[in-house]
């Protein structure tokens, strides 16, 4: 029990990592390409009901800086964490998705991760989906990890896996599907 509750600690200090690190380094971006292709995002309440239906624990995390609310969801043996940040504008939310690709990138290209990143969606949707392993030396951390992000408009979510086995990889998918995307 230790062990998954260092593995679910770990993996929301690490989503928590990477949302901090990339907001520290915000840019703006122009909305020249919102128009492109038209995801909505996910209704809080629709967001709960399907989280409850898989059998997922939920729990308020702290808004922060741009950030009107948050919520983290987890597995009830703690091996799948979600998360979903309702951003006070949808530029705020597209800042913050291309900073975090920005840092994915980095790490990549400064081999604190060896894996694959592999980007899609435009105008008011993007999807990164990273597989590999991450390490940063800031905090230690390093580990496996699985991880599909969304943003569509004011809206990011993260359903997170602590490990590269096909069955996380699979658990991952299926709930990201669940949500709709």
């Amino acid at each position: 029990m230790k062990t998954t509750w260092t593995r679910v600690i770990s993996g929301i200090l690490l989503m928590s990592l990477i949302f901090s690190a990339s907001a520290c380094q915000r840019e703006h971006s122009s909305d020249e390409d919102d128009n492109d292709q038209v995801v909505e995002p996910i209704d809080f309440d629709d967001f709960v009901d399907i989280m409850d239906d898989l059998g997922y624990g939920m729990y308020k995390n702290y808004a922060g800086e741009n950030v009107d609310e948050a919520y983290y969801a987890y597995s009830e043996d703690y091996k799948y964490v979600v998360m979903v940040e309702y951003y006070d504008e949808k530029s705020d939310a597209k800042d913050e998705i291309n900073d975090m690709i920005k840092e994915l990138d980095e790490a990549k290209r400064d081999e604190d991760f060896e894996g694959s990143i592999k980007k899609s969606g435009k105008g008011n949707y993007k999807k990164i989906v990273v597989n590999g392993e991450f390490e940063d030396y800031v905090d230690n951390f390093y580990g496996e990890m699985y991880v599909v992000i969304i943003r569509s408009d004011e809206m990011i979510l993260m359903v997170f896996a602590q490990d590269t086995g096909k069955s996380y990889i699979k658990e991952v998918d299926k709930v990201v599907e669940e949500l709709g995307y």
